[in-house]
């Protein structure tokens, strides 16, 4: 079995898979302060719940945007399940050429999902990843990563909308009711 730790500004995911199967998943608050022996308490934990014996997982993949919880999650993998993570970055064969100025400076989450969008659609594509930040990444069809562009999360933005707009209404992230650009 495959341990995935998506490490986010926000949230950590992480997911159990058996060959190409999502076993089971779980969001948690990414937070710097937890030593790996707490985050394995917490995976543990998970796991139990799920009825998977931790003795089971054979391989741990990291992709992570925080890089002081980057080597928690991978002290804690060497500690408790005597393995080697494999953490994403610009450094390893991920089959994609990535042709950006500085490789390393291309977050692990945006060359995951450059990788997994090609994957499954083929190229050229254009990836939009909504979280604490939103992110386009622009793959050619031969499945060269080129580039892309960072911006606000929906949250950040509406948040600052309203910082600089009193008279707009605070906002927050759910589906509408009615049509776009129709107020209730």
């Amino acid at each position: 079995m495959l341990l995935t730790i998506d490490i986010g500004n926000t949230h950590t995911v992480i997911g159990v898979f058996d060959a190409e199967r999502l076993v089971a998943d779980w969001r948690m608050a990414s937070v710097t302060h937890r030593t790996a022996d707490e985050n394995w308490l917490t995976v543990r934990s998970f796991c139990a719940d799920a009825g998977i014996d931790p003795a089971r997982i054979t391989g741990v993949g990291i992709s992570s945007v925080v890089p002081d919880l980057t080597g928690v999650y991978e002290r804690m993998t060497r500690k408790h399940l005597h393995l080697e993570a494999v953490t994403v970055s610009s450094s390893l064969d991920l089959g994609i050429r990535i042709l950006y100025r500085d490789p390393s400076a291309v977050g692990a989450d945006r060359l995951c999902n450059a990788v997994a969008g090609f994957a499954r659609y083929g190229g050229p594509l254009i990836v939009i990843d909504f979280g604490t930040a939103t992110t386009y990444d622009v793959i050619s069809a031969t499945g060269d990563y080129l580039g892309g562009v960072i911006t606000l999360g929906l949250e950040s933005m509406a948040s600052e909308l309203h910082r600089r707009r009193p008279s707009c209404r605070a906002w927050s992230c759910s589906s509408p009711r009615g049509s776009s650009g129709r107020t209730p």
